[in-house]
């Protein structure tokens, strides 16, 4: 299995797996000044920690890992990982436990012939908790918490204030059409989040670069709805319109069995 990397900014690496499932999940490793924080750690099937110490975490600081949400291309290598001398813990998002520790059947590893190895999260993280970059607990050094149910009802956002960056897990993709069609998926909750990631966002003080809200902000119509693009297009293969849906997307495979591929 191989994994590739691009330097984001000073701290802030992008790596991009290759696995056989097709999925080539964005995992990222954020360099602080004591230790690293991983969000997310793809299928598990190759040796991501190996990769991340010979090209990212060279001085082989302690890590902390943070996972988005409870699908196997985002879990799969928690329980190599967590498994180090050197994980500071696994931390995930608080709002649907149950789900989240359903791993076997909400992570989709069934559908793709696989398995997620168990781990255990050590830490569940709430709306607006802060996960530091060193043990100085600096606010300008912290990702923030944001809750974002839509794709799943575990997903959360992660908010780097030091440089105004937010990686959105599988909220929203730049390569393909929008997932909303897993277990537990909600048509209802994504467009709330996509208000709520927008709102969030354009509070935030400006800099130098000012903030780019572009990808995101294209994510959603100007139409008044605020249906994603992606959305509208799903409803509109199964011949609905946005009034006549009030249910979730998983109630919605139900009546359409046999006519999605996971």
């Amino acid at each position: 299995m191989t994994f590739q990397h691009e330097r984001l900014s000073e701290r802030v690496w992008k790596v991009v797996e290759d696995d056989p499932y097709g999925q080539f999940p964005f995992l990222y490793v954020i360099v602080g000044d004591d230790r690293c924080i991983l969000i997310d750690t793809g299928c598990g099937r190759g040796n991501y920690l190996s990769f991340v110490d010979e090209n990212v975490n060279v001085k082989k600081l302690p890590f902390l890992i943070v996972c988005t949400h409870v699908h196997f291309d985002h879990v799969g290598g928690n329980n190599l990982l967590g498994g180090s001398p050197r994980c500071l813990g696994i931390c995930m998002g608080s709002a649907n436990k149950t789900f989240t520790n359903n791993c076997d059947i909400n992570s989709l590893c069934m559908a793709h012939n696989t398995s997620v190895k168990p781990f255990s999260v050590t830490r569940w993280l709430e709306e607006g908790d802060r996960i530091f970059l060193s043990k100085d607990e600096k606010e300008k050094d912290s990702l923030e918490v944001i809750f974002t149910p839509g794709h799943t009802p575990d997903s959360i956002a992660l908010f780097a204030h030091w440089e105004q960056r937010l990686f959105v897990g599988d909220t929203i993709y730049p390569y393909t059409a929008i997932h909303l069609d897993s277990i537990g998926s909600s048509l209802v909750s994504y467009i709330e989040t996509m208000k709520k990631l927008i709102g969030f966002i354009e509070k935030q003080p400006s800099t130098e670069k000012g903030i780019d809200i572009t990808s995101l902000s294209k994510a959603v119509t100007d139409t008044g709805s605020n249906v994603p693009s992606q959305t509208q297009e799903f409803l509109a293969l199964l011949g609905l319109e946005l009034d006549s849906v009030n249910f979730d997307v998983e109630a919605l495979l139900a009546l359409c069995d046999g006519f999605f591929s996971f």
